[in-house]
């Protein structure tokens, strides 16, 4: 949970010691995947990279997206790490429109300050107010180490089958059968389970441990309808959370899906 009180603590000696500049597209590229999930997302500064998160408000979905500091043309940081609470789709909306322009960000402790090359500037309101915070939480990737399957697979690929699969129903099982190393994706009803079985070409298994694990569409065509066409890298285990990565070259994406659990 962020500590409101916290960050009203930062003064204008720790804003004036940041300064950020990169290509717009970057921004336009993260800033595109938090636009639909929340109007409510955590900018997070430290010396080493800059990071977006946020969770839906039902605590079943949380996005986190970073570039590092070395994609940025500049990344001026002074402070040990600062937090502020932005609206993605208004920032979004105000970079949409520029194309091969690079941008600059400085801060003050009402707004974000938007300088571009070619002239032209924008200004963005922080929402670090209690009634705008939305209960956000950081969730601690970390926690999440233990999962025993990973497997890299195409994006598209991926997006089709769920598409088909949750027509019979929403509930998505992940199975990965440890005899045969077979993936396989399966939607089930009382009289009707259709499944997607994986051929060796459209996916690679990472770590190869029987798994099976079951999450909700809804949730999932929230993440899938914003991952890059790219591979990526899924990774679950037995009732346990659904951690989504993928790796562009300036961003690092993750999704995390809480799973559905059935008494048998």
């Amino acid at each position: 949970m962020i500590d409101q009180k916290q960050i009203q603590k930062q003064n204008i000696t720790d804003f004036k010691q940041i300064s950020l500049n990169s290509n717009v597209e970057i921004f336009k590229d993260l800033f595109k995947v938090f636009k639909d999930l929340n109007d409510s997302v955590v900018l997070d500064i430290n010396k080493d990279r800059l990071k977006l998160y946020c969770m839906n408000y039902q605590h079943i979905l949380y996005c986190e997206g970073i570039i590092k500091k070395e994609y940025f043309n500049t990344f001026i940081f002074k402070n040990e790490s600062i937090k502020f609470i932005v609206d993605p789709k208004t920032f979004y909306n105000s970079i949409k429109d520029f194309k091969k322009v690079d941008i600059n960000l400085n801060f003050d402790e009402n707004k974000i300050y938007l300088k571009f090359n070619n002239g032209f500037n924008s200004q963005i309101d922080l929402l670090n107010k209690d009634d705008q915070i939305h209960n956000i939480i950081d969730f601690d990737l970390n926690t999440l180490d233990h999962l025993t399957t990973k497997i890299k697979i195409c994006s598209k690929t991926f997006k089709d089958s769920l598409k088909i699969l949750s027509k019979n129903n929403n509930k998505i099982s992940f199975e990965l059968n440890n005899f045969d190393k077979n993936f396989i994706l399966k939607s089930k009803t009382n009289n009707n389970t259709q499944q997607k079985n994986f051929n060796f070409d459209e996916i690679q298994i990472l770590k190869d441990y029987e798994n099976k694990s079951k999450y909700d569409y809804e949730f999932l065509k929230h993440t899938v309808k914003v991952l890059f066409d790219d591979e990526f890298i899924l990774n679950f285990g037995y009732e346990y959370p659904l951690l989504i990565e993928q790796n562009l070259k300036d961003i690092k994406i993750n999704f995390v899906i809480s799973p559905i659990i059935e008494n048998d």
